[in-house]
């Protein structure tokens, strides 16, 4: 099974306010290990939140290395097969990837 990605960069858009929002967490002791992968993204971002890896057209520029965290499936098996399966958590990311594409609608 594969995640069904549109490419709208949604949340690499928003990659930095999850970090600050992880930085934070980890501040205040939460030691969840997603929580930390998620402080320790690898990239700057710009103050909107925007990831310096995505290019005008929403193409990732270091797709291939790209950390785990920003892998759909790669964030599932590492943290939620144990509780759900692949397909109802591809369906709570695409419900997730709605939402936030509406975000950048104008």
């Amino acid at each position: 099974m594969k995640f069904n990605c549109w490419e709208c960069g949604a949340c690499c858009k928003l990659a930095g306010i999850a970090v600050e929002n992880a930085k934070y967490l980890v501040s205040i002791g939460i030691t969840d290990p997603r929580v930390i992968e998620t402080a320790n993204f690898p990239y700057e971002y710009e103050t909107s939140g925007r990831c310096s890896k995505l290019d005008s057209n929403n193409k990732c520029t270091v797709y291939e290395d790209r950390p785990s965290i920003c892998k759909v499936s790669e964030t599932y098996n590492k943290y939620h097969i144990d509780k759900m399966t692949e397909e109802e958590y591809y369906k709570k990311a695409e419900e997730t990837c709605k939402i936030l594409e509406k975000v950048f609608e104008k």
